[in-house]
């Protein structure tokens, strides 16, 4: 597959803030702090058409106590990926490109397959992890450096577009292609 590519749009931020009030309002006794991170929350940066939510919650234990409510507001709870990641829990929104094909789980166990992309295109992703971690503060550190800094900017645009050209077996394969550009850019920040 090939990971689809877009501008930047001047309606991705409008988009994550209609989210983040819906959020806020289910969530609101985690008292989250709800943040628009990945590409889509970086001007003039092009990114696949997919938001990137970061909650970021005072205590690691009330992980779990999101889960009805995110599902609620039509997520998918990743679970699968909680052995890779115990201190996060994942959701995806998708939308489908057929009412006769949409998407009516609730919940991705460690054995289910995710939704096929082209089928199923993800709209957003939600990140929900404590608030004091290396995580949280990875991605808003990189997030605001990319906001900061046009010349790393330009260089991520450009391994972006070089890595869209190819075919992957999935999006999390893509994702860690970009992992080294990331991970040096973190690296300079004292990450």
């Amino acid at each position: 597959m090939r990971i689809k590519i877009e501008k930047y749009s001047s309606y991705w931020p409008l988009y994550f803030e209609k989210e983040r009030v819906r959020i806020a309002a289910k969530l609101h006794q985690l008292s989250p702090i709800i943040e628009h991170i990945g590409s889509t929350a970086i001007p003039d940066l092009i990114a696949k058409p997919t938001l990137d939510i970061l909650i970021g919650i005072p205590e690691e234990k009330s992980l779990d106590d999101s889960i009805a409510g995110l599902q609620s507001l039509g997520y998918i709870y990743v679970e699968k990926f909680n052995s890779l990641m115990p201190y996060r829990r994942f959701f995806i929104k998708v939308h489908s490109t057929s009412p006769r094909n949409k998407e009516r789980r609730k919940v991705i166990g460690p054995e289910d397959i995710l939704p096929n992309r082209e089928m199923h295109p993800r709209t957003h992703h939600i990140h929900l992890v404590h608030r004091n971690t290396q995580f949280y503060n990875k991605h808003i550190a990189f997030r605001n450096h990319l906001r900061k800094n046009a010349s790393d900017r330009e260089m991520y645009a450009l391994l972006k577009q070089q890595l869209a050209q190819q075919e992957w077996e999935s999006g999390e394969q893509y994702a860690q292609a970009k992992s080294q550009f990331i991970g040096q850019v973190l690296r300079n920040l004292g990450y």
